[in-house]
């Protein structure tokens, strides 16, 4: 209920606080999307943190308090800067990330053919090149890039099923340039 309206947004996100399955951990997180449970996401993990420790979930050690967190996707370890009792900065080792499918050509509704790359690092992203659609990564372009990013992805989980089925997840765009 909280990530939709009227409170809630299509960009809202939950992050849980679990108590740790593995005993190298000091916490667990899922991050809960309106659409998606994300198994790992970068900046929902920056503001779990934040959190836990802040708010003395996690002891503080300064200057740096290493937290390791437990995800879906595998274990992150987080280093955060503090002072003063709280985080001024915030690092982390992500879990390993590869390419799943490299120059994939999809079809894409209103589109047509579209060279596409699949890749994971917590999740699973689709990328789109803007400059073979004539597009610039511009904020007057925004709109458009959204729209065309919100059918490739669709096109792309369906094409080329990067979990082994059909429509397997969110599979955010992501427009790599400049």
């Amino acid at each position: 209920m909280l990530l939709f309206d009227p409170r809630g947004s299509v960009n809202a996100a939950v992050n849980l606080i679990t108590p740790a399955i593995r005993p190298d951990a000091d916490l667990g997180m899922i991050v809960m999307e309106s659409d998606y449970f994300v198994p790992m996401s970068g900046s929902n993990l920056i503001c779990t943190v934040t959190v836990a420790l802040e708010t003395g979930m996690v002891a503080m050690r300064e200057p740096e308090t290493v937290v390791r967190v437990d995800t879906p996707a595998g274990l992150v370890e987080v280093v955060a800067t503090c002072s003063d009792g709280k985080c001024r900065a915030i690092t982390f080792r992500n879990i390993p990330s590869f390419v799943m499918h490299r120059d994939s050509l999809i079809e894409v509704p209103e589109i047509g053919s579209l060279r596409v790359d699949v890749a994971y690092g917590g999740m699973i992203y689709c990328i789109v090149n803007a400059e073979d659609l004539g597009l610039t990564l511009a904020r007057d372009a925004a709109r458009h890039l959204v729209e065309i990013g919100e059918r490739a992805k669709r096109s792309a989980a369906d094409a080329v099923k990067p979990n082994g089925r059909s429509s397997c997840c969110a599979m955010p765009p992501l427009w790599p340039g400049p």
